[in-house]
């Protein structure tokens, strides 16, 4: 799913508000994950992997803009957070420096509940 926001955001002025815009060819829900787009806009995405499994994990992504400076281009950047235990929800909390608001460069997993993959 990041690598879509990414793809879809080179060509829109915002990142992707949901499946049917992002068309990836994935299903919303699987045996083991019901996957969501969270919160979206010009400057960020996130993408939610919630297991149904307790005895799994759960995922979170984020695609962000880190606008350029004059010297250097716009670019995005993407973070795959996992929870580190199972049966943990996916949520925006797992997440620190995200905005889909304002440009960020340091888009983290939060320590101790995720780690970054």
């Amino acid at each position: 799913m990041n690598r879509g926001q990414q793809a879809y955001r080179l060509e829109n002025p915002t990142f992707a508000p949901g499946f049917v815009e992002l068309a990836i060819g994935i299903p919303s829900a699987t045996t083991y994950y019901n996957y969501t787009i969270g919160a979206s806009g010009p400057f960020g995405a996130t993408a939610f992997a919630d297991r149904v499994d307790t005895a799994l994990k759960s995922y979170v992504g984020a695609a962000q803009l880190n606008s350029g400076s004059a010297t250097t281009e716009a670019t995005t950047i993407a973070i795959i957070c996992e929870s580190t235990q199972a049966n943990v929800a996916a949520a925006a909390g797992a997440l620190t420096n995200f905005s889909t608001s304002a440009s960020q460069s340091a888009t983290a997993c939060t320590n101790g509940t995720w780690k970054k993959l």
